[in-house]
C-alpha cells in the first residue's frame, strides 16, 4: 500500500515513513478526545442493544413470543443481521467515508429502534430487530477503524470507551 501511495504522490517510502512517524508523535488533543467520546457513545448503543435482548422477552406480549422458537428469533435477530451489516457497510464506509457512514448508521439505528417500539406484531418486531442488527454489525467495524485512524497511537485510548464499561462489571464478582 505504501508503494501504491508513493507512486501516486511521487513520494519515496522513506518520506512516507517520516510523515507517519511525525503524525504518530503528535500529542493527543481535545479533538481526539472528542472523537473517542462520540464513538464511545455510539458503541454504547451497540452493547445496550445486545443487553436489551435478554430483558426484552418479559416485556413483549405473550401472544408474540408464545413458543421457544419465537423467543429465539426475537433474541437472535440482531445477531443474525450483524454479519451482512459488517460486510456491506464496511465497503460503503471505504467508499463514502467512515464519518459519514457512522453518522448515517446512528441515525438509522435511532429510526429502527423507534420502529421496534411501534411494532404491531411479533414478526414485525423480529424483522425490525434484524435490520437493527445490520446497523450494529456495521458499527463494530466503523468504530474500530475510525478510532484507529484518528485516536492516535495508544491502543488503550481506543479500547477504553466501550471495553471498560463491559469488562469491569464482569470481573467484579471475583473480588467479592
Amino acid at each position: 500500500m505504501a508503494a501504491d501511495i508513493a507512486r501516486r504522490t511521487d513520494a519515496s517510502p522513506v518520506q512516507l515513513s517520516q510523515i507517519a512517524r511525525r503524525l504518530d508523535d503528535l500529542p493527543v488533543g481535545r479533538w481526539h478526545r472528542h472523537i473517542v467520546a462520540l464513538v464511545g457513545l455510539g458503541s454504547f448503543f451497540n452493547f445496550f442493544e445486545v443487553a436489551l435482548g435478554t430483558l426484552l422477552i418479559p416485556l413483549v406480549p405473550a401472544a408474540w413470543t408464545g413458543t421457544t422458537t419465537d423467543k429465539s428469533l426475537l433474541i437472535g435477530a440482531p445477531f443474525t443481521g450483524e454479519m451482512p451489516g459488517a460486510f456491506a457497510l464496511a465497503k460503503a464506509s471505504d467508499r463514502f467515508g467512515r464519518r459519514r457512514m457512522f453518522q448515517t448508521n446512528l441515525i438509522a439505528y435511532a429510526a429502527l429502534a423507534i420502529a421496534c417500539a411501534t411494532a404491531q406484531s411479533g414478526g414485525a418486531l423480529i424483522a425490525m430487530r434484524f435490520l437493527v442488527g445490520i446497523g450494529l454489525g456495521a458499527e463494530l467495524i466503523l468504530v474500530d477503524t475510525y478510532l484507529t485512524e484518528h485516536a492516535g497511537r495508544p491502543p488503550i485510548t481506543t479500547d477504553s470507551p466501550y471495553s471498560c464499561p463491559t469488562t469491569r462489571p464482569a470481573s467484579m464478582p471475583q473480588y467479592f
